[in-house]
């Protein structure tokens, strides 16, 4: 496995600036349209009405997180319940990247072993039941640890060699969605749930 930084800093590469995570969010964003607009994907849905009944939005992610937070920014819905764990750059005094900050976040390494004595872990150990929304198997242990859950919705997302691994997330996840890059299932599990109470 080949290190982030090092990918940055291939010979003849240019280097990662810190201005990157913002141009690259512009071109990545949850959605190209401004927040009133119609929501195809279910994205803007989703982060308001966590936020709206103040529930944890929490994304563990093991790519960039300052690329996520930025893409989250820009779509406005970086609100005070969403959390981002991830992989940080760390910048020199002129910018450039120099590593990543603490250690790696991985597939498998997404579990509370990463999340231990944060605050907002210390948040979501008051919880009793838990959505996890996940896209490979590593992504399964992403609650593990936390002490007071009660109930687990898994929802897969198979999006990639679904003929061969169809199996396995039918075994592992509670609901396994092929092919389906939108939040309209898990948005409507959540409006059920949330009027419900």
């Amino acid at each position: 496995m080949v290190p982030y930084v090092q990918v940055f800093r291939s010979p003849g590469s240019p280097s990662a600036r810190k201005s990157c995570p913002g141009r690259l969010g512009a071109r990545h964003s949850l959605s190209d349209r401004p927040h009133n607009e119609p929501d195809p994907d279910g994205f803007n849905e989703l982060f308001d009405q966590l936020h709206k009944y103040s529930v944890p939005l929490f994304i563990f992610s093991a790519g960039v997180g300052d690329i996520l937070e930025e893409i989250i920014r820009q779509a406005n819905v970086f609100y005070s319940n969403v959390n981002v764990v991830s992989n940080y750059m760390d910048f020199d005094d002129n910018g450039v990247l120099r590593r990543f900050k603490g250690p790696l976040i991985h597939t498998y390494n997404k579990n509370n072993s990463v999340l231990q004595g944060t605050e907002y872990f210390q948040q979501l150990s008051t919880r009793t039941s838990i959505i996890l929304l996940g896209d490979s198997m590593g992504d399964l242990t992403m609650a593990d640890g936390v002490p007071s859950v009660e109930n687990i919705l898994k929802i897969g997302f198979l999006n990639d060699k679904v003929e061969e691994r169809r199996g396995k997330y039918l075994d592992a996840y509670d609901i396994v969605l092929e092919s389906d890059e939108t939040l309209d299932v898990v948005n409507g599990i959540l409006r059920y749930i949330l009027t419900q109470t």
